[in-house]
């Protein structure tokens, strides 16, 4: 009642349609043994992760999500009318990691790239090879996207709502689903309810766009099994608000209905609540990082399969996007090909998408 009335009145005639959203999520993970029950005391790991704040702003000209979900990194998830992008920088070293049997306890310091390190103040850009404009991304910012951003695209002839709880970059099913969705009546038209079942055709879609993003062989349709309309994942929305003539999610619950297979033979499922926490307009998008510093680009527009390359790294004065024919750009991406040699090509493999 508070909230609503305070976004009511803070808002005034002509003030832009943007919706700053400040929102805490809560997830609870739990992974147990093949064979057993899920609410058994044979369910050894069960954790619960909280992740607040979480920013969102999002209106009709794109929508950035931001906040600390790694534990020493600040991210930012970006689109506006053009590519996504995912911004970040480590705010702390990272922490230790045990080393491998046989190895000493300096082996991390000595992989490229990775680990250790202080803070680093100047940012990584991400440019996604993407022409959905969902991020690819992991659970928080994922549903976040769902409950704030995903309007636009629900509203495409051709969508296809990824699964929210899987890393959407790394997971053969992330496109594989079908959906069955309630809409809010606005022109905003977020998500009420959303429902994903398990589609044949889309499950082999989404694999043969996985295989292709990591240069592997398209898989056979005859090696790509899922079940027909199996419950997989539900949203709903349990409380809104009017913003601006909108309608806005205060409170929101979601769930993974049928498990994950992980590693070590064992099953995993998800489920968790969104609450806001903060709204208020907001005027323009605004940034995460300031738009005008220094940053190194990792641009994953620039591919070419038969040499495995699947970006070029360069740094950039600031945040502007450059088009893909810049010279500069074409020019460093034929450096880029002439100096990676041949890879072997990979066998496809099975995919397996349902247990």
């Amino acid at each position: 009642m508070g909230l609503a009335l305070l976004v009511a009145t803070s808002l005034r005639a002509g003030e832009p349609a943007y919706a700053r959203v400040v929102l805490e999520l809560e997830v609870v993970t739990t992974e147990w043994s093949r064979g057993a029950d899920a609410a058994s005391a044979e369910a050894v790991r069960r954790a619960t992760n909280v992740w607040r704040p979480v920013l969102c702003v999002t209106g009709p000209g794109g929508w950035r999500i931001s906040g600390a979900f790694t534990i020493n990194g600040l991210h930012e998830w970006r689109h506006e009318g053009g590519c996504v992008t995912h911004t970040l920088a480590r705010t702390a070293p990272a922490p230790p990691i045990p080393a491998p049997p046989g190895r000493d306890t300096n082996w991390l310091a000595r992989l490229p790239g990775a680990g250790g390190g202080t803070a680093s103040p100047s940012p990584t850009m991400n440019i996604l090879d993407t022409a959905r404009p969902c991020p690819l991304a992991t659970l928080p910012v994922n549903i976040t996207w769902l409950a704030f951003c995903s309007g636009a695209y629900l509203r495409s002839a051709d969508r296809v709502v990824p699964l929210p709880t899987v890393d959407l970059a790394h997971a053969v099913d992330a496109f594989g689903y079908r959906d069955e969705t309630e809409v809010f009546d606005d022109d905003w038209g977020l998500p009420r309810q959303v429902e994903l079942f398990s589609a044949r055709t889309l499950m082999k879609q989404s694999a043969r766009e996985f295989a292709a993003r990591y240069f592997r062989p398209a898989p056979d349709d005859a090696d790509v099994t899922a079940p027909e309309g199996v419950l997989k994942f539900r949203y709903v929305v349990t409380a809104s608000t009017n913003f601006h003539g909108r309608r806005l999610p205060l409170v929101f619950r979601f769930e993974e209905i049928e498990p994950e297979a992980v590693e070590g033979g064992r099953l995993r499922s998800r489920h968790g609540e969104g609450r806001v926490i903060g709204l208020e307009p907001a005027a323009v998008l605004g940034h995460t990082f300031p738009p005008t510093s220094p940053r190194m680009v990792v641009d994953w527009r620039f591919r070419y399969p038969r040499k495995g390359v699947d970006a070029i790294i360069y740094p950039a004065p600031d945040a502007t996007i450059l088009p893909t024919n810049t010279p500069a750009l074409q020019e460093r991406f034929r450096k880029r090909i002439a100096q990676t040699p041949i890879k072997a090509p990979r066998a496809p493999g099975r995919v397996r998408t349902a247990l």
